[in-house]
């Protein structure tokens, strides 16, 4: 039953820390850097053998370790971009419970009920840290290192900041909340003006290519046989590019 018992944690850690290696970008101490990249060198071998060959076994090994680097970084920057969208949330209920007259400590126990996920989990872990007498500064190093948010480290800088030299507190938590709350709506106000743009510059380069696949379907040779005579060939081109920089 032990040795059952040893299997199926083991079994869940392994799950856990390719969790987290898949959706937050976060290397588990049970992966280590060492062993990963031992993981990454196994796998471009196997692929790069099963592709080209033997030949393809040097540079799968050498291309996989780039790939899987690439990726985590990626996933991390995701995860990141999750962690800031529920930031603003996190800041009014510091604020909130604050104001309530809780200390710091105390507020960060209560905070992941207001908080949305991804981040009401790391707060959570936060508070674990907490309960089993961590100070306020360690949870707040984890959680910045865990997130690699620049929202999280606005909200602990502030923090830090209020414990180090005083201050209000709530209000500056209160104006960081605001300050994200604004920087997402111009963020969805530029995403929605340059989607707009850009179906703007789709539908006018579709125009001249509708119109010649119409007159070369209605008179065949009208559109091709242009391109048969070097120099108006070359002419079309060059018109092609003038077009281009215009737009």
């Amino acid at each position: 039953a032990e040795g059952l018992s040893g299997i199926s944690s083991r079994s869940t850690r392994w799950k856990l820390a390719a969790r987290d290696l898949v959706d937050e970008g976060r290397i588990d101490e049970l992966f280590g850097g060492r062993r990963l990249l031992l993981i990454s060198f196994f796998g471009g071998a196997v692929i790069g053998f099963s592709l080209l060959g033997f030949g393809g076994i040097a540079l799968g090994m050498a291309l996989a370790p780039i790939a899987v680097r690439k990726a985590i970084e990626a996933r991390r920057r995701r995860y990141a971009a999750k962690i800031d969208a529920c930031a603003a949330e996190l800041a009014t209920a510091l604020a909130s419970s604050l104001a309530a007259g809780r200390s710091v400590r105390g507020a960060m126990l209560t905070v992941s009920v207001s908080t949305p996920e991804p981040l009401a989990c790391e707060i959570e872990r936060s508070v674990v840290d907490l309960t089993l007498g961590g100070s306020v500064a360690d949870a707040l190093a984890a959680l910045r290192s865990r997130t690699h948010s620049p929202r999280i480290e606005a909200l602990a800088g502030a923090i830090e900041l209020h414990r180090g030299s005083g201050g209000d507190l709530v209000c500056l938590m209160r104006e960081l909340a605001d300050a994200f709350r604004e920087r997402d709506r111009a963020a969805r106000d530029a995403r929605s003006a340059s989607a707009q743009a850009r179906f703007t510059a789709l539908v006018v380069a579709a125009i001249p290519v509708v119109v010649a696949l119409v007159l070369e379907l209605a008179l065949p040779g009208s559109v091709s046989g242009t391109f048969v005579v070097l120099p108006t060939a070359l002419m079309m081109v060059e018109t092609g590019r003038i077009l281009e920089a215009e737009e």
